[in-house]
């Protein structure tokens, strides 16, 4: 397989390029994730979509830069969020679910194509560790781009169902990654101490009750009438997510920092009107649940 071999070969010898993976899972829904190297600093981007009507229910940002001989990382999980800064962390080497180096072009049969990879070399290409859920993958070449597409199984629990995971890798060697200036950052372990809410405010009263079916996504307008700081979270069995926007700007996503999966926003608030979205992390929750809306003192 010369093409693809010349291929490998073109990316493990580059640090320069740009990497795309969309990931389809049944039930969860959509996943996009993008790493970027211009050979001396990292960004990463992901975006998980879900199953529901929202624009995105979750998202990431990072970039790895060199700082006095060390790599720091400055994470956003907000558009609007505080970057929050960590120093001395590891290179991103495998932050794709493989190995550049691992690449083999005589792993590969060529047929119709494309490059499948054969099943007694799935070990060699993931790890022992990552293989076993692996059904195919195949590679095809595209203008210099490299695209993987791999079919894996999703567990009996979900009736063996198949998601698929697409990874461009592009730009090889033409990548420019821009910093912002990271003035607003938090140092890591600096931020909010993870308590209960139920430990913060023992006493706290529902703001409303309300029943979650299947698939569904209730809406609710929140007035806050002093400023401050605000716990917003749910009590009940299900795995909630809770996402707040002012106006159309999304200012907070939480899917499990409070109590038994349920989710907790903490944020501070100026008096106005805010729209809440909750809805259950898959699609098949159901039940009851209790919304709570505290000011912290």
């Amino acid at each position: 397989n010369p093409a693809l071999a010349a291929a490998f070969d073109s990316f493990r010898h580059q640090d320069n390029f740009t990497a795309t993976t969309l990931m389809t899972v049944p039930v969860f829904g959509e996943i996009t994730y993008i790493m970027m190297s211009d050979g001396v600093s990292y960004y990463s981007e992901m975006w998980f979509f879900g199953m529901t009507d929202l624009p995105y229910l979750f998202m990431e940002i990072q970039y790895i830069v060199e700082e006095e001989g060390l790599l720091v990382s400055y994470t956003r999980y907000e558009v609007t969020g505080p970057w929050i800064r960590e120093v001395d962390v590891d290179e991103p080497v495998e932050e794709w679910g493989f190995e550049e180096a691992d690449f083999n072009a005589a792993w590969f049969v060529h047929e119709n194509g494309s490059y499948t990879l054969k099943p007694q070399h799935f070990a060699d290409f993931f790890g022992d560790d990552d293989n076993e859920e692996v059904e195919s993958v195949t590679v095809t070449l595209d203008n210099g781009d490299i695209i993987f597409t791999i079919h894996s199984s999703y567990g009996e629990e979900n009736n063996g169902e198949v998601y698929t995971s697409t990874i461009t890798i592009s730009d090889i060697g033409t990548t420019v990654i821009e910093l912002p200036s990271f003035d607003d950052y938090i140092d890591e372990g600096d931020e909010p101490v993870e308590t209960g809410p139920r430990e913060v405010f023992p006493d706290a009263q529902p703001y409303l009750t309300d029943d979650l079916d299947e698939g569904e996504e209730h809406e609710h307008v929140l007035v806050i009438d002093e400023a401050g700081i605000y716990w917003i979270w749910t009590e009940s069995d299900l795995d909630t997510v809770g996402v707040l926007y002012d106006g159309d700007s999304r200012i907070a996503y939480d899917d499990m920092s409070g109590d038994d999966w349920n989710f907790l926003i903490t944020r501070y608030l100026e008096p106005g009107d805010y729209t809440l979205f909750v809805s259950g992390f898959d699609a098949f929750e159901e039940g009851p649940y209790e919304l709570y809306v505290e000011k912290y003192e």
